[in-house]
């Protein structure tokens, strides 16, 4: 082959990696983007949550729900559902990962206050994060648990940030020291 034909056929090969390696990139970008979210929020998984725990005791009711593989968006990789008999006067926790798929898990915690109905997790992490929640890519630490009222407790570095799980409002920033 000749030299000027090696150059020519160097060249078009450049052009076509130059157009094509980009569009073919661009084009996986936005497959992405146009995929369902990756994790479930805390009311999504709660269903398959739900029927698990009452496969265990027909009067289960949710006392606490936690996550610590949070995303920024207020989804999850999984999310830990605690629920209490009153009349077996026991505790189980369902586990639900995001796939929906429910299994028990071991339970050694004694939260016994019904959470009551709540406002979903993207929505109050979106509040957390307005009023100066540090976010990271995934692994944040959620809970929602129930003392005078509902709340949805978030951690970042240096401050628990609390929002009222009835209404979505924030309420407060604590430091962790």
């Amino acid at each position: 082959m000749r030299r000027s034909s090696l150059r020519c056929l160097v060249s078009v090969f450049f052009a076509l990696a130059c157009v094509g390696v980009p569009a073919a990139i661009s084009a996986r970008m936005e497959a992405q983007k146009a995929k369902k979210p990756t994790g479930l929020t805390a009311r999504e998984g709660l269903p398959a949550a739900d029927a698990e725990a009452r496969k265990w005791q027909t009067d289960a009711v949710l006392t606490l729900v936690e996550s610590s593989t949070a995303l920024p968006d207020g989804r999850a990789y999984s999310w830990l559902y605690l629920f209490d008999s009153p009349k077996a006067r026991q505790q189980t926790a369902v586990l639900v990962d995001e796939k929906g798929q429910a299994s028990p898990a071991p339970s050694g915690t004694v939260f016994k206050t019904p959470v009551g109905d709540f406002v979903d997790s993207d929505r109050a992490m979106a509040e957390a994060i307005k009023n100066g929640l540090q976010t990271h890519e995934w692994g944040m630490t959620v809970s929602l648990k129930k003392y005078d009222r509902a709340e949805w407790r978030f951690l970042d570095k240096t401050h628990f940030y609390y929002v009222d799980a009835g209404t979505g409002r924030f309420l407060r920033k604590e430091s962790t020291d």
